[in-house]
């Protein structure tokens, strides 16, 4: 898998600034193989704060360090958009 096929995957699922967020913690090569995946999502699951922050990012829509109504509804809209909400 490469970097910019699993950004693609998860922009379809979650938009892209949730995608790009995510993308951004995982450590890519050239490609990514099923081992070196599991390696990096264990590394984020044994890091509280960093997932916290990726929590905190994902619901700041426009990066003002601030979960606002707006953003709130932003990350909403998206979930129910792209069929996660079903």
């Amino acid at each position: 898998m490469t970097k910019g096929r699993f950004k693609a995957y998860l922009a379809i699922r979650y938009g892209n600034n949730t995608a790009e967020k995510i993308q951004s913690i995982f450590e890519f090569n050239k490609t990514l193989s099923f081992e070196e995946y599991r390696q990096n999502l264990l590394k984020l699951l044994s890091q509280r704060n960093l997932l916290l922050q990726l929590a905190f990012d994902v619901f700041d829509t426009n990066g003002d360090n601030r979960i606002s109504e707006l953003d709130l509804f932003k990350v909403f809209f998206s979930f129910n958009q792209s069929g996660l909400a079903e």
